[in-house]
């Protein structure tokens, strides 16, 4: 139901479409996304000029604030695109009133969960995620770090083990972070690199871009040279059996999850994608393709401890 007379200063108690002025909206301050492409940005706005807005943002009623009526849960982009048009209405969902760590959580799902982010923008989101939770705790309740990084891993869709790499990321030092947005180093050579001092970690950096090896001869130039006095000291410490068991359960888990996924045919797998968005399709190919390039940095790390 589309509703424009709604009274929002009263509390809402199911969901309502409502044409809503933008200067009585305030961006959420703990949503994940950060940063935001300009260029992207008047793309969007001309988009939205031409056809209008396609899908409504979603908002939640706010109280004690004497400027703002709502607060933004999703849709920051085209509530920015609206602002660079300077359009003075803006049409919106409005959820009810929920507590703050809930409201984290949705902003998490709507901003950050999808497709198309690079290794760099995964790993700061994910630590702006990881913050939010320690800040905000679940259900008034705090949670320790690691509660945190397996809670923003699940509701990210992936395992805490995707969390855990991406986050490592944040370790390196800014000009190799730099090598990895501009893409002269790959994801899995980024991962291989955390577990150096900064200071090597650029070093190997540099000889990997201006050598142009390839990456099975990065990843042993890294191995090969890998040594007490070069290796970092941060990380968790396990006892090595912990770390077998880990990889035994981890191994068998994926084994019986592949034999599943070859059962499917191919008529049974078209037909399952067959309602479902592109954005849907590229994205499982996307996981697909991180998974399979994290167990063969995998294999080839445990073949290189039989050397």
């Amino acid at each position: 139901m589309f509703d424009q007379s709604v009274d929002f200063k009263t509390e809402v108690e199911e969901m309502t479409l409502a044409k809503i002025a933008i200067s009585k909206i305030r961006p959420f301050a703990d949503q994940p996304r950060k940063d935001f492409d300009e260029e992207e940005l008047l793309g969007l706005a001309r988009s939205i000029e031409e056809i209008g807005l396609q899908q409504p943002i979603i908002v939640v009623p706010v109280k004690g604030d004497e400027n703002y009526d709502f607060e933004l849960v999703d849709g920051e982009r085209r509530y920015r695109a609206f602002k660079l048009l300077g359009l003075e209405y803006i049409t919106a969902f409005v959820l009810p009133r929920m507590k703050k760590d809930k409201q984290f959580a949705f902003s998490v799902v709507s901003n950050f969960c999808r497709a198309g982010h690079s290794p760099m923008e995964t790993a700061v989101a994910l630590r702006t995620i990881v913050d939010g939770f320690m800040r905000n705790g679940v259900d008034g309740e705090p949670l320790s770090k690691d509660e945190c990084v397996e809670k923003a891993a699940k509701i990210c869709g992936h395992g805490c083990s995707w969390a855990t790499q991406n986050l490592s990321l944040l370790r390196l030092c800014p000009e190799v972070q730099n090598y990895l947005v501009t893409k002269r180093i790959s994801f899995q050579i980024g991962i291989a690199l955390t577990g150096l001092k900064e200071e090597f970690q650029l070093q190997f950096a540099r000889h990997i871009i201006s050598a142009e090896l390839d990456h099975r001869k990065a990843l042993a130039y890294i191995r090969g040279r890998r040594s007490p006095e070069i290796i970092s000291g941060k990380g968790r410490n396990r006892r090595p059996s912990d770390d077998y068991v880990i990889i035994f359960r981890a191994v068998k888990k994926i084994d019986s999850e592949l034999e599943l996924l070859l059962d499917i045919s191919m008529k049974k797998i078209k037909e399952a994608f067959s309602s479902r968005t592109p954005k849907d399709f590229d994205k499982m190919v996307s996981d697909l393709e991180n998974v399979s390039n994290q167990a063969r940095l995998f294999v080839e790390n445990l073949k290189s401890t039989k050397k």
